[in-house]
């Protein structure tokens, strides 16, 4: 079948992945970063086989089988096999379960000549799932089904008459003194205030879920899904007719698939459009704390770490371009940062900025710092060329473009309110940070090498002092690190690791040796992503894993000259 909808549209994969997703439910083999606007417009219910799906099909197969006269028993009972094929041929997803169960409760309704009232429906519906799994009661998709459908049911009558009050003709007046062209006109009318009703009901049932399970508040999917469920519904339509035909004609299949392709793309020039919509998007949070703090994520090899103060945020790398997606993109979203006011790359490579295209697709950059100048515009080049793939029209996606500035030795930076960031030295591995974060003092080194050691030593002491240090210990040697750490004496450090890199992981002694000096050590490949927090009252840095005790970093109190006398009695 997915063979079937991709003939004649080779050379598109784009609109195919399109059609595949929406007749099929099938993803795999898009392109990078397909399904981004689709999850910004809150449309990417399109691509997941659900009770809309099951919906168009069920409509589909009982107005073909009407077409073709055939009782209404009949047409019911073919109607529901078929409805059974579809949800077990496309996964058997919670959504679809329940909305073939709905479907089948109101057709063999309509063949019994009994009414089928949708929210005992709906509920019939929920207690045979349940009554098979009552472990769906807790997974995501059974949620999002039922209470957007809930909400459908209850809310959309509601909205519907109120939306038709506002242009119904006045009671009083004959029928007759009404026009065709105002029979039609109003009739159009009641149509259109129906499906705003059903978007906006279903609208208010995913708020909730949407925020809960992915931090994210789409208010520009009131407008998108009133334009893309119908072309959604004319996708449906023309691959069943290309399946139906292609089984036996290949070439007429790939007349309605390139029939479909118009469908197709205007259907994704709607959705790309509305995702640039100014504000069409949200992603929530927990509060953001009154004191700035820093969180180095755990990326196994890439750098990465992200800023935050008073509702600004930036980023120090960018990782790798996977990195992105399995780490970076999901870690903002649910900290609910919508914006970045800042992204200093220490180093231009792939372990460094190979996920910058895929941040800069999804958030407006403000300030892009990059080592030097004569290769600002080759990255530069980069991100346009990146974003340009993303199928962003070229008016809108020149606005999304950072300002570009030369960030040399000596050189600082504001990334955020109260945080300064300074250039201490570049070296071969990158550059030597000081980032001044609130009451805290942290330095960042890009390796424990003697080049950059060498580089550190020939600053000035007062610029070598730090409450943290975030250096990656694999690999370095434990005199020279030994010896480096009693001249800046951190209180805590920080390493990441790289398993792909020979001796990236730290060793097991490197514990030990730092308690010993009194420096505490934390390895993200331990504790996953840590936190640093610049809480005057308590500075602290605090793992992602519970398992791992949090780090106090507040500064030792002096002790009182009487301190070695003991107290009177």
């Amino acid at each position: 079948m997915s063979a079937i909808l991709g003939i004649g549209l080779e050379n598109d994969p784009g609109v195919a992945s399109a059609i595949r997703g929406i007749c099929l439910g099938v993803t795999e083999g898009a392109p990078r970063g397909f399904t981004d606007d689709f999850r910004f417009t809150g449309t990417i219910h399109l691509f997941a086989v659900s009770g809309l799906h099951v919906g168009m099909v069920a409509l589909i197969l009982w107005g073909a089988f009407r077409f073709l006269r055939m009782p209404e028993t009949v047409a019911a009972f073919l109607s529901v096999i078929s409805l059974c094929l579809y949800v077990l041929i496309t996964g058997m997803k919670m959504g679809s379960i329940r909305s073939a169960v709905m479907a089948s409760l109101l057709l063999l309704g309509t063949t019994l000549l009994r009414r089928s009232p949708l929210l005992n429906t709906l509920a019939a519906a929920a207690f045979l799932q349940l009554l098979f799994d009552t472990n769906a009661l807790f997974s995501a998709g059974w949620q999002f089904s039922y209470s957007v459908v809930g909400a459908i049911v209850l809310a959309a009558p509601v909205i519907e008459r109120k939306l038709e009050s506002w242009h119904s003709p006045d009671p009083f007046l004959p029928p007759v003194l009404i026009s065709t062209g105002e029979r039609v006109f109003l009739a159009l009318r009641r149509h259109v205030a129906g499906m705003i009703a059903v978007s906006a009901s279903a609208w208010i049932g995913s708020l909730v879920p949407t925020a809960v399970y992915f931090h994210l508040v789409s208010l520009s999917a009131l407008g998108a899904n009133l334009l893309a469920v119908p072309l959604a519904f004319a996708v449906l339509f023309i691959g069943s007719l290309s399946l139906l035909s292609g089984s036996f004609l290949p070439w007429m299949a790939s007349f309605f698939n390139n029939a479909n392709w118009l469908v197709a793309k205007a259907l994704l020039l709607l959705v790309s459009w509305s995702s640039l919509i100014p504000g069409g998007h949200w992603f929530l949070g927990p509060p953001p704390p009154p004191w700035p703090e820093l969180t180095v994520l755990d990326l196994r090899g890439g750098n990465c770490a992200l800023l935050r103060s008073e509702g600004e945020s930036s980023l120090i790398d960018a990782g790798r371009r996977r990195d992105a997606d399995t780490v970076i993109l999901p870690c903002l979203e649910s900290l609910g940062v919508n914006s970045l006011k800042s992204v200093l790359l220490t180093r231009l490579n792939a372990r460094h900025d190979g996920g910058l295209e895929e941040v800069a697709s999804v958030y407006r950059v403000g300030t892009l710092a990059l080592p030097s100048a004569e290769d600002n515009d080759a990255a530069r080049g980069a991100l346009h060329a990146g974003l340009e793939t993303r199928r962003l029209p070229s008016a809108k996606a020149f606005s999304r473009f950072p300002r570009s500035v030369p960030l040399g030795q000596g050189t600082s930076m504001v990334p955020a309110p109260g945080c300064l960031i300074t250039v201490l030295s570049r070296t071969e591995e990158g550059m030597i940070l000081r980032i001044d974060l609130g009451v805290l003092r942290m330095l960042s080194l890009p390796a424990c090498s003697p080049g950059v050691i060498s580089a550190l030593r020939n600053l000035p002491s007062d610029q070598r002092r730090c409450d943290a240090l975030l250096a990656p210990l694999g690999g370095a040697e434990y005199a020279s690190v030994l010896g480096m750490l009693r001249e800046i004496s951190p209180r805590l450090v920080v390493s990441g690791s790289d398993p792909s890199a020979r001796n990236g992981v730290p060793g097991g002694e490197w514990r030990p040796l730092l308690q010993s000096a009194g420096i505490s050590l934390l390895l993200t490949s331990e504790c996953g992503a840590v936190t640093i927090q610049a809480d005057p009252a308590g500075p602290r840095a605090v793992p992602f894993s519970n398992a791992i005790a949090r780090v106090s970093l507040r500064k030792p109190s002096p002790l009182p000259a009487s301190a070695g006398t003991p107290p009177p009695r």
